[in-house]
Parts: C-alpha cells; structure tokens; sequence
C-alpha cells in the first residue's frame, strides 16, 4: 500500500496564486519548441512529441503548457484496459504509465522538473490527461498538460519529456488484506480527517481568489497552520494505509484536482 503523500507545494502556489490574482502584471511566455521529439523513459520508444511552437498559457489562476503526444507503435508494453495513471488507483488495474516533463531556459539548463512517476501538483495538470494517453489509438495525439512557476515562465525556452511505467500489483485496490484495527491505522484515520479539512479549506480560499475577494489573503495563516500540523503528523505517523484508507485518500486527492481543473 502506498503512504499519504501531501503536496509539498500546494500552500505556495495558493500564496503566488493570491499574489498573482491582486497584481496587473502578469508573466508572459514566448512561442517555445520541444528540445526534441524523443520521449526518455521506459515507454518512450511507443509515443512521440509533435514538433511545434508551443506557448504557456498564463490566462488562468494557473500557468499552465500544454504538449501534444502521438502513439507511434501498435503493439505497446501494457495493456490499456488494465492500466491507470499514477496517483489512481482502480480494481483490476496494476499497471501505472505517466509522462513528465523538465522545463529548459536558453542554455538548456534545468528550471523546472515535473516528474512521470508522480502524481498532485508534482506530475501532471490532470490525471485525465493519461487516461486520454492510455485510449490512444496507433497514429492519434492527445494533450499533457503541467502546470508551470509563474516566476520561471519567461525564463523558459524549451522542454524535454519523460515517461515512467509501473506493474506492480501489490497496489492493487482490490488485494485481500486484513482490515484490523491498529494504532497506526487509528492514527492513519486522524491523518485523512486533517487532511479533509485542509482541503476543503484551500478550495474554499481558491474559489474566493477566483472571484477577486482579497480577504482570502488573512486566510493564509490558518491554512499555514494546519498544513504544517499535518506535515508533523505525517513524520510521526509511518504506518500504511488500509484498503479502505487507500480508496478514501484517492478521493481526496481526485477532489483536489477536480477543484484545481475548475479554476482554470
């Protein structure tokens, strides 16, 4: 079972999101090309980046690039109707596929990286993304999309793509496991509940951002608060998740993103 992650990341980009909704100035993007059309990783032999001008879309509360991929093979190393992005997790589906990308400035040095293999504001934009990669037929593109710092968008010139597979059944949701309660398991519910709330506290002050309300900004605070209560939790906490607890973390973490797609 996999442990609860909490998105190191996430109370920053709240903070540049409010910085960014109370200012008239806003980051520009010049028309930017793939450094190449080669995808590295496990499965990059099978899809393949269009060659194009692309540009960072900074119209929303979120900088975000949006890349074209191809499937260029017939036959690939999984199977699609058994296979899930990763940070999802569906019965009778063990394998996991993702796609990263490392944001490049003019000497082809790194500024930002958004790895294949995870998922929250560390991976992709939407997790629906990769499912529209995983449907893809010989031939057809689909889009990725990431979000990008606000502070590096201009600094950014070019980008490269990577993958990442993951057959590992042991995640599997529906895997037979006991259901005792433990400590840890007791702790683990304590956990999931602050994690609800904070949640539903940063949805909250992401609508308010979106409708112009600069009080949001005393909000911060409290939100600081809670999260790094849970981040002292999660150090004091290792046990794993239940079968349950795993399915109610999902949720979470799908509330999240559906929240964070809507204000774009």
């Amino acid at each position: 079972m996999k442990k609860i992650i909490i998105p190191a990341l996430m109370l920053g980009l709240f903070f540049a999101s409010c910085k960014n909704e109370s200012s008239s100035t806003k980051e520009t993007s010049a028309a930017i090309k793939p450094q190449s059309t080669k995808i590295n990783g496990p499965i990059g032999d099978y899809y393949e980046v269009i060659d194009k001008e692309y540009k960072i879309d900074d119209s929303g509360m979120f900088n975000v690039i949006s890349v074209t991929i191809k499937r260029k093979s017939a036959n690939l190393p999984f199977e699609p109707n058994k296979t899930v992005p990763y940070g999802t997790e569906q019965a009778g589906k063990s394998t996991h596929i993702g796609f990263g990308i490392e944001l490049l400035d003019e000497k082809g040095n790194s500024l930002e990286v958004k790895n294949a293999s995870e998922s929250g504001l560390g991976g992709v934009f939407s997790s629906d993304d990769i499912i529209s990669i995983i449907n893809l037929q010989n031939g057809e593109t689909a889009t990725v999309r990431w979000s990008v710092d606000k502070e590096l968008t201009s600094k950014v010139k070019s980008f490269k793509i990577t993958s990442a597979i993951d057959n590992n059944t042991s995640t599997e949701v529906n895997d037979v496991e006991p259901q005792t309660v433990t400590a840890s398991s007791s702790n683990n519910e304590e956990l999931l509940r602050s994690y609800e709330e904070f949640i539903d506290g940063y949805i909250s002050a992401l609508k308010k951002v979106k409708a112009g309300d600069v009080s949001v900004m005393n909000e911060y605070p409290k939100l600081m608060e809670k999260a790094q209560a849970i981040d002292n939790k999660i150090k004091a906490n290792e046990g794993e998740l239940t079968k349950d607890q795993l399915k109610r973390y999902i949720k979470l973490q799908t509330k999240m993103s559906n929240a964070m797609v809507d204000m774009m």
